[in-house]
């Protein structure tokens, strides 16, 4: 049976899988806040990473699971953009207290 983007969205383990890390974080467990750390450092390759697993190779490949790797993608993209979003909202503060 495959599975569809929506079902996948809507799944608890996938819920699950996104908001125990998240409360992790921000709870203090040292193992989260360092997973969140380390992803936020590399929110670029992480995405490209997860892209190109999610949505080449996984299309080409039964065995590779297209819906979850697709998720993730689009998790990473978000953060991608946050952390971009954060930078070029620090750069701006910099430049105005100048």
């Amino acid at each position: 049976m495959k599975r569809t983007l929506s079902d996948v969205v809507r799944s608890p383990v996938t819920w699950a899988a996104g908001l125990i890390p998240i409360a992790g974080k921000f709870a203090g467990v040292p193992v989260f806040m360092a997973m969140f750390d380390v992803i936020w450092a590399n929110a670029g390759t992480a995405f490209t990473v997860a892209s190109v697993a999610g949505w080449s190779l996984a299309p080409e490949f039964s065995f590779i699971p297209e819906g979850p790797l697709s998720i993730l993608a689009l998790a990473m993209g978000v953060i991608f953009l946050a952390k971009k979003g954060s930078e070029l909202t620090d750069a701006v503060e910099d430049r105005l207290d100048e």
